[in-house]
């Protein structure tokens, strides 16, 4: 039987937080919808706490629980949720954060509804769970985007123009479906890659001032990475593979109003990556060689198409060119500009 919302929730030893999130999301006054989680072989006791919710809870019958054999990381677990959704509508929530207001899921489905959206989007709240006074917001403009590459220019009007996480928005699971879009096996970015891919094929689009959700910083989170002794270089490759596939979409889009815009986030993460490269360099093993770090930076378009858009010309160009330096000097570049701004 299907439903109009599937909330799609992946956990790994969660047991601390699940509790509150699923609280937040059964408090929820929409009723038409089923809480699917994927649990990716969680080995303490967050299995209990689900179960223990689905009995007691006058609503735990809209919870169901999906095991993988073993555990396969995040991106595999949202992939398995897009698989078994049975919802129109697939909302990601990550199981250590929490949807604000009882009517949440009720006010996106009615906006969805009212203009026909692919896409609903939140606004949010960052809080920090071991500093109570720490609190970020995040509010979007209140806004219909119904023209073609309309909500584009929006999302890439800055630097993060809308969220990188794949959570606190509501999308058409028929769109997503359609388009075979599935989240890249990575550790970092994943959300961001099918996020920006996203963004390319979505027409009709709601943003809400209103802050629907709270993204909870702390320790143990399952979306953000910790300080680590040792990190595969394989890991960090998969990112660069992800968005160099993000990169080579942009062949497609020169023609586009955003072209520029879009390249310009693109080309800022890959320096971002760079300066994480750098940042970490004493425990990424095996090495990345300033030839490979240079090759990150790479971008398919001309200088002439870079420099199109004055919103984000001087970041293009300065971009562009150090990608363009030999390997050392390129590299040595990124890491006295990373430094200057407090990333290296």
């Amino acid at each position: 039987m299907s439903c109009t919302v599937t909330i799609g929730i992946p956990v790994y030893n969660s047991q601390d937080y699940i509790l509150r999130t699923l609280e937040s999301v059964l408090a929820q006054t929409y009723s038409d919808m089923e809480v699917l989680i994927v649990d990716d072989a969680s080995c303490d006791k967050t299995q209990d706490v689900i179960r223990n919710l689905q009995m007691s809870h006058v609503h735990g019958n809209r919870i169901k629980i999906l095991y993988q054999p073993l555990n396969m990381g995040v991106s595999a677990a949202r992939n398995r949720i897009i698989d078994e959704a049975r919802g129109a509508f697939l909302y990601f929530l990550d199981s250590d954060d929490l949807i604000l207001g009882d009517k949440t899921i009720s006010l996106m489905v009615s906006h969805a509804q009212r203009i026909d959206a692919d896409l609903v989007i939140g606004s949010y709240e960052k809080r920090w769970m071991d500093n109570s006074d720490k609190k970020e917001f995040f509010r979007y403009d209140q806004k219909d985007f119904v023209n073609d590459d309309e909500f584009a220019k929006y999302a890439y009007r800055k630097y993060a123009g809308i969220q990188a996480s794949a959570c606190n928005y509501l999308i058409k699971l028929s769109l997503i479906k359609s388009l075979n879009l599935r989240f890249t096996n990575a550790v970092f970015l994943e959300d961001f890659i099918f996020t920006h891919e996203l963004i390319l094929y979505v027409k009709n689009v709601v943003t809400l001032s209103e802050i629907t959700y709270i993204y909870q910083f702390h320790g143990n989170s399952l979306s953000h990475t910790q300080p680590r002794d040792r990190i595969p270089k394989q890991e960090i490759a998969k990112t660069i593979r992800g968005v160099a596939h993000l990169k080579w979409l942009s062949k497609k889009l020169q023609s586009k109003p955003y072209a520029s815009l879009r390249m310009c986030c693109l080309l800022r993460t890959d320096f971002y990556i760079v300066c994480s490269i750098l940042r970490n360099s004493r425990v990424i093993v095996p090495s990345f060689s300033m030839e490979e770090m240079k090759r990150i930076m790479s971008s398919p378009l001309s200088m002439k198409q870079l420099l199109f858009d004055s919103n984000c010309r001087w970041w293009n160009l300065f971009l562009a060119t150090i990608s363009q330096l030999p390997a050392p000097l390129c590299v040595c570049v990124v890491k006295i500009v990373g430094k200057m701004r407090g990333i290296i």
